[in-house]
């Protein structure tokens, strides 16, 4: 049984699924199933359970409820997905902002990303990590930091913020690694203009 607001949306969702029969609203009829999935957004799962306890509290006991939503899994699909997909553009911009055409740009760093989650795959994640921090080459990460000066903000804060991350969840030595990655922050961070006063 597939139960939706709406009759159309239920046939709808019937097609889409290939199987089941359509229900406008919730039933008794919803409790004949041994399991029950709740595939709605977060906010309304808890009205959708107290919906189903008030028309068969007893009736559930043995049964399956679960629910398809859920911000732990969902953040982890955001950062795997949107995520590589907002750094890969930006890796993509940045090319461009050297000279070359978009499509080079795009060609030059999909077979790096490839590679990289083949890698990740098949030989895990340390194995898999490549660039200067994996190398624990602090002074190359710097110099990124600095070329990235001439870019958008959200570039080298990005750029930051990711480097703590590999050492957060690749570096053996996490807290050495980020003790050196501080230490490039305190020395990036912009200095403040003297004032013009005498002293």
């Amino acid at each position: 049984m597939v139960v939706t607001p709406s009759e159309p949306s239920a046939r709808r969702a019937v097609r889409f699924i290939g199987d089941g029969k359509a229900c406008a609203g919730m039933t008794r009829r919803i409790l004949a199933s041994r399991v029950i999935l709740i595939a709605t957004p977060d906010d309304e799962i808890a009205v959708v359970a107290q919906e189903l306890a008030r028309i068969g509290e007893e009736e559930l006991r043995g049964r399956v409820v679960l629910h398809t939503s859920g911000a732990m899994y969902h953040t982890a699909a955001a950062m795997a997905a949107g995520h590589v997909l907002a750094v890969e553009e930006a890796a993509t911009q940045l090319l461009v902002s050297l000279g070359m055409r978009r499509s080079e740009a795009v060609r030059a760093l999909l077979p790096l990303t490839r590679q990289v989650l083949d890698n990740f795959e098949g030989l895990g994640s340390r194995a898999a990590w490549t660039g200067p921090l994996s190398r624990g080459d602090f002074k190359v990460v710097q110099a990124h930091l600095r070329a990235l000066r001439e870019s958008p903000q959200e570039f080298a804060n990005v750029y930051a913020a990711l480097s703590r991350l590999a050492a957060r969840v690749l570096a053996q030595d996490t807290s050495g690694m980020l003790a050196e990655l501080e230490k490039i922050s305190v020395e990036e961070k912009p200095k403040a203009k003297a004032s013009g006063g005498k002293a």
